[in-house]
């Protein structure tokens, strides 16, 4: 009895397919062929047949996790240029998981650290919802600046002034463009004011630094009396 073909694998989730595509873009871009890049995996030390390459492209292959940090780190991008959409504008509705959707911006402030993921695509993230993301997800000197009033400012500021620079350049000056203009400005004086008060609480730092300083010297003094007299008591004694 003749023995069928084993059928060939078939990636069919998001994930799997996104991967795919942007690593035949990567790869393009770089004006690298499977051979190539499969001579560069093998020189850093995890060889990929350039066969096997040609079928992660074609969705017939899984990309494990070593297989993808590698990938990134040949290619020189991050890993969330491979794991992530990237043909698509900051409000476009992306599918990430099979249960999943999330508009291109907020997908890659999730996929960053930066934000927890909305339940609706564009919808909003409750406060402790992004505490507890940021507290499971971030390094604390990471998290420090996500949950410090002068990083969320900061970020809120980046945000209004990209809705800024899509506006202008991709959406051709939706109506929204005026309030958003002016919702930037409110958004970077917040930030203004975080820097002073950043600035204020360094400067109160210092001068509790400089009379701390100045008390353990007093109280030095206060024990010590002799040093203050040395060359006197040392003429005395002669």
């Amino acid at each position: 009895m003749t023995q069928q073909p084993r059928p060939r694998t078939q990636i069919t989730d998001p994930t799997g397919r996104t991967v795919a595509s942007n690593l035949r873009r990567v790869r393009e871009l770089r004006g690298l062929s499977t051979y190539d890049l499969s001579r560069a995996l093998g020189s850093a030390g995890r060889p990929i047949a350039p066969s096997a390459l040609a079928k992660i492209e074609r969705c017939e292959r899984r990309v494990d996790v070593g297989d993808l940090m590698m990938l990134a780190d040949v290619l020189k991008v991050s890993p969330l240029a491979l794991l992530l959409p990237t043909k698509a504008y900051g409000t476009t509705v992306i599918e990430l998981t099979e249960q999943t959707s999330a508009t291109l911006d907020d997908a890659w402030d999730w996929g960053a650290g930066l934000s927890a993921l909305p339940d609706a695509p564009g919808g909003t993230v409750a406060a402790e919802q992004q505490a507890d993301f940021q507290r499971l997800g971030l390094p604390e000197s990471r998290r420090l600046i996500a949950q410090h009033p002068a990083g969320q400012a900061l970020r809120d500021a980046v945000k209004a002034v990209n809705r800024l620079i899509l506006g202008a350049d991709v959406y051709q000056f939706p109506d929204t463009f005026d309030a958003d203009v002016e919702y930037a400005k409110s958004a970077l004086t917040r930030v203004n004011a975080e820097v002073d008060h950043l600035k204020l609480t360094h400067e109160r730092f210092l001068e509790r630094k400089r009379r701390i300083e100045e008390r353990e010297a007093e109280e030095h003094r206060a024990a010590h009396p002799w040093h203050d007299h040395g060359s006197d008591g040392e003429g005395d004694g002669g």
